[in-house]
């Protein structure tokens, strides 16, 4: 009996979108009016990781 299982790599199951300027706008105004990185996060409905890193630009 063979037995196969899929292997497949972490970028070719996740897609990758940049921000939009809207999205980039939005986070500026939501910084400036006091909102954390996780509830900015969510709701943009994008990774934590994605805000602190358009932060540090």
């Amino acid at each position: 009996m063979l037995i196969t299982t899929k292997t497949y790599t972490r970028r070719s199951i996740m897609s990758y979108t940049y921000l939009t300027i809207e999205e980039r706008s939005r986070i500026e105004v939501l910084v400036q009016e006091g909102y954390k990185i996780n509830p900015i996060a969510n709701l943009l409905g994008r990774h934590r990781s994605t805000i602190y890193r358009e932060l540090n630009r």
